[in-house]
């Protein structure tokens, strides 16, 4: 007997949703991470940079808990190129900065009176020191890397963190004037000396 039922249609299965796109690549980080590549860790980066400033002289008095958790939350860094002006003579700024590399010059009244170079020279200090308008005027001379450190953002610590930073920070101005000061000693004596040599050219000997 012919068996005269039919089987049910198969059902058709819906198409098959299309794959959710990529996310597009993120832009490299301000770090600089090579395309392909993670960007490095933001501890990594700390840790690098603390390493870093661990090699300017006047910064490692500061301990890494110190320079992390107080120093670098009031610094940024700052980069000038060639004839930039950083400080201005009469306006008071309130950032002290720490050269990383390049090298600036210190006028006052259009004469240049100082060019500084080495990597942790430090100009700017004396807005902490005496709260006044800048008594000079920075430039740069060639293209300037610098730490700058906002002294107005010491006025928002506890009062325990900031005499704390304060007594560190101080110590670092007193070691930056006495080497100031002996530099200036130093010159001093060597004009002096000149002077000694130019009076046996001038003297009544010489003149006879």
């Amino acid at each position: 007997m012919q068996d005269n039922s039919k089987e049910p249609p198969v059902k058709e299965q819906p198409p098959e949703e299309p794959a959710a796109a990529e996310a597009p690549p993120k832009e490299p980080s301000s770090e600089g991470a090579p395309s392909g590549e993670a960007p490095p860790q933001k501890s990594s980066t700390l840790d690098l940079l603390i390493k870093r400033l661990n090699q300017i002289p006047h910064l490692s008095v500061f301990s890494d808990e110190e320079l992390k958790d107080q120093f670098l939350p009031m610094s940024k860094v700052r980069v000038f190129k060639t004839g930039d002006l950083v400080i201005k003579e009469g306006v008071f700024d309130p950032w002290v900065y720490f050269i990383i590399s390049g090298q600036v010059k210190i006028m006052k009244h259009g004469k240049t009176i100082s060019v500084l170079k080495r990597c942790g020279e430090v100009f700017g200090e004396m807005s902490v020191i005496d709260k006044a308008e800048t008594s000079y005027t920075v430039i740069a001379l060639k293209d300037t890397t610098c730490l700058a450190m906002d002294s107005s953002l010491l006025e928002k610590m506890d009062e325990k963190t900031r005499d704390s930073f304060l007594v560190i920070l101080y110590r670092i101005f007193a070691e930056i004037l006495t080497e100031r000061l002996r530099l200036a000693n130093s010159e001093l004596m060597r004009l002096k000396e000149e002077n000694e040599r130019l009076k046996k050219f001038t003297g009544p000997a010489a003149k006879a």
